[in-house]
């Protein structure tokens, strides 16, 4: 008997910008909102429970019902180490998410800003941005 693979294609309709940048996550977003046309809100923390500690990150968070995307910004440096140990470098993420997976990449732009250090795009498990809870669409 012949054995099958299950392939599952996820669709990438995410775009994620790791942000190395030394202003607070207040001033980052309204820079943000300012020259991006975004409307960063505060949002809840993102919670993670990890041996009997629970670690809390920062979110701002943007929903445009209109264009069916939302864009958020988490601090990758919480209350207990960081949120994504792999890109310990960046002190924050911009996640784009649109329905149709039309994202916009600010990279050349935020690169060349004053109030940003540094800005790359980064490749992360779709299964993890959904486990972070702060989507609705």
């Amino acid at each position: 008997m012949k054995a099958h693979v299950l392939q599952i294609e996820q669709d990438e309709d995410y775009g994620v910008l790791g942000i190395v940048c030394t202003e607070s996550m207040v001033k980052l977003s309204w820079h943000l909102n300012k020259f991006y046309d975004f409307q960063l809100e505060r949002y809840r923390d993102v919670v993670q429970i990890n041996e009997k500690q629970e670690a809390h990150f920062a979110c701002s968070k943007f929903r445009d019902d209109n264009q069916l995307r939302e864009v958020v910004l988490l601090k990758n440096r919480g209350t207990q180490g960081q949120l994504i140990p792999l890109w310990r470098q960046m002190d924050y993420f911009l996640v784009e998410k649109c329905e149709y997976g039309d994202y916009v990449v600010l990279e050349k732009d935020l690169n060349r800003s004053s109030f940003v250090q540094y800005c790359s795009e980064i490749k992360l498990d779709p299964l993890l941005l959904e486990d972070l809870a702060v989507f609705e669409l």
